[in-house]
């Protein structure tokens, strides 16, 4: 393998790797700086080349790779993080979650199992803003995560009602003593109805809405009329005027300092429910306010985290998430049927949308190649005919027009309209265009197949 096919697979593989997160904006794009160059030996003439051949596309986020091909995520740079022996062990039992044969899974899931134990730093992080951990567990599909087995036994989870209301209850009393808001936290009172009748909205979804509106928006003059000018509600718009040094977004959006101040407190609780789990020798995943733990450690879980949270709540409600069987496969499990690890001589026929993960190579120290450890990950065959039908109702669902539509606009609306990460959206548009439901008008821009161009 040549410098040039190496260089290729690390983009393939970034370019995958990258796309995990809802939050990314690259549209698969990699940046390349000079020292990637150097390391794969590729010059300005090489990446013009791999343009004209149609191995790559080039805007001005970077280079992504078109074409089918095998990624390595050993070849990645090793992730450094700080861990407390809390957050160490958090990130060891990655090590052992798996799924059942017949569970629905994803493509990022998939890499993930397959390279939780050679790779852990890839799928493991505490972010700097509130201390929140996140791994693939918490990225997983909410339906998809009660099939989860831990250390290969089916797992229930346990979450906290309203979690972010309750401090924020708490909060308010702490600062202002009795007021209106705490007051219906304590009395176990439904908040998101409350702030609907406050609003005068129609549903308690819209309420739910405006909530995540005082947490993460801007000061708010609107928020305080409709609530006669509530001491808590002006308190929220203070407090999100000055910056606090705590915060390390303060300086710059200070408006972020409530929902910093609301994970950051999370986070503490949690921590200690954690810490007791950790204490009691039970093995648990984190995602949030939710801990996953195996079914026979459920009940003395369940009296761990509620011993935690009479200390800080007067009221609250903890909830149990029992386990259930692996969902019959709807338009998105279909396409994202779990991916199979094959091994390195299993002969595959061609594939049609989706990259093959063909046997890879990697370089050892002194620039000899040697098969690499890792028996290769291979991405099925998602693509059947069966699901032009489906897919084209998923276009009719998510775009309210039949035109004019750029490919990351495309992307986008179905992240957003299915819940859904960027990767397989991405599929589910070159599903579209591969199976003729979207055709391109113009460079870029795109159509239904049946409906009129501009």
């Amino acid at each position: 393998m040549d410098n040039i096919e190496k260089f290729v697979i690390y983009i393939r593989t970034k370019q995958i790797y990258n796309q995990r997160l809802k939050a990314d904006k690259s549209d698969g794009y990699v940046y390349i700086n000079e020292s990637v160059k150097n390391k794969y030996q590729v010059a300005d003439d090489h990446l013009k080349k791999l343009c004209t051949q149609g191995i790559l596309e080039y805007s001005e986020k970077g280079f992504r790779v078109t074409t089918i091909g095998p990624i390595d995520l050993t070849i990645l740079p090793k992730k450094k993080s700080v861990l407390t022996p809390i957050t160490e062990a958090m990130k060891n039992y990655l090590q052992d979650v798996s799924l059942p044969e017949e569970a629905p899974s994803t493509l990022h899931f998939d890499i993930f199992l397959h390279y939780k134990k050679s790779r852990p730093d890839l799928f493991f992080s505490v972010d700097g803003f509130s201390g929140r951990v996140h791994t693939p567990v918490v990225n997983f599909h909410r339906t998809h995560r009660p099939n989860i087995l831990l250390k290969g036994e089916k797992t229930e989870s346990l979450d906290v009602q309203t979690m972010q209301p309750l401090i924020l209850g708490k909060i308010l009393f702490k600062a202002l003593g009795p007021n209106q808001y705490s007051d219906w936290i304590h009395s176990g009172e439904d908040i998101y109805v409350r702030l609907q009748n406050g609003m005068q909205l129609n549903t308690r979804d819209e309420a739910k809405k405006r909530f995540f509106e005082i947490i993460f928006g801007y000061p708010n003059k609107k928020l305080s009329d409709a609530f006669g000018g509530s001491n808590w509600i002006n308190w929220i718009n203070d407090f999100k005027t000055n910056p606090i040094k705590d915060n390390p977004h303060s300086q710059s959006k200070p408006h972020s300092n409530l929902a910093w101040l609301l994970q950051k407190t999370e986070v503490m609780i949690m921590t200690e429910v954690w810490k007791k789990l950790l204490t009691w020798n039970i093995p648990f995943l984190s995602v949030h306010d939710e801990i996953i733990i195996r079914q026979s450690d459920l009940e003395q879980s369940e009296r761990i985290f509620d011993s935690v949270l009479k200390e800080h709540f007067t009221y609250y409600r903890l909830n149990r998430k029992s386990y259930q069987p692996a969902a019959i496969p709807d338009i998105a499990s279909e396409v994202t049927e779990p991916c199979k690890i094959e091994t390195p001589d299993h002969k595959i026929g061609p594939q049609s949308a989706i990259e093959n993960h063909n046997n890879h190579t990697e370089s050892t120290n002194d620039g000899m190649e040697q098969k690499a450890t890792e028996p290769e990950f291979r991405l099925p065959d998602r693509l059947s005919t069966t699901i032009k039908t489906e897919l084209t109702e998923l276009f009719n669902v998510v775009f309210t027009d039949n035109n004019n539509y750029s490919e990351s606009d495309m992307i986008q609306a179905i992240v957003q309209s299915i819940s859904i990460d960027q990767a397989e959206a991405t599929l589910y548009f070159n599903y579209m265009k591969e199976l003729d439901v979207i055709s391109e008008a113009a460079p870029g821009r795109y159509y239904k197949h049946d409906g009129i161009p501009f």
